[in-house]
């Protein structure tokens, strides 16, 4: 395995992980009713592990899931709220000292376009953005029972993907605004 495909295969398990947990408001078929919201608060979430902070619609849940990536027994660390039909996450995996000399646009490319084949679906308004410093790639994946808007970026040897599943683009950029490093 060479070190691209290592990489494209970390948003692809976040993705996997996205739809599996909401898999109850994605499930083809299934109504969807949304519970009734308080009115619009933020809850400040750190990470212990990462150094971050992003403001949740709500309380996040802590998650670590182990993953074996390009032969490298690793675990993606996840902080997630749902709120009625909307998920919306950040996970965290550090690769081994060294392992990633180089991040560029194939790369942030190849990892969006990875996380769309997995989970069969169709990206679009693919482009570049800023995450607090960082150069990262942002996409809508498109899958047959749902929307799922994502980013991914490196920053210290980790590679990071935000998602919000079932929410609009303005929540997707509140989230992904208020991600900040120095936590």
């Amino acid at each position: 395995m060479n070190v691209m495909s290592r990489f494209v295969v970390v948003p692809v398990v976040a993705l996997a992980i996205v739809l599996g947990v909401s898999s109850c408001s994605l499930t083809p078929g299934s109504p969807v009713v949304a519970a009734s919201q308080p009115a619009a608060q933020t809850v400040t979430y750190t990470s212990p592990d990462f150094g971050y902070s992003v403001d949740f619609g709500g309380t996040a849940v802590e998650s670590s899931v182990p993953q074996s990536v390009g032969g490298y027994n690793l675990v993606i660390k996840i902080a997630s709220w749902t709120g009625g039909d909307r998920v919306q996450t950040v996970s965290a995996l550090k690769f081994p000292d060294g392992l990633i000399s180089t991040v560029n646009d194939a790369l942030l490319t190849a990892s969006l376009e990875g996380a769309a084949t997995s989970s069969q679906g169709t990206l679009s308004d693919q482009k570049f953005i800023d995450v607090d410093g960082e150069r990262g790639a942002s996409g809508t994946v498109t899958v047959s029972s749902g929307v799922v808007r994502v980013v991914v970026f490196f920053h210290d040897g980790a590679q990071f993907t935000i998602s919000t599943v079932n929410g609009s683009q303005d929540q997707q950029d509140s989230l992904v605004g208020s991600f900040v490093f120095g936590a």
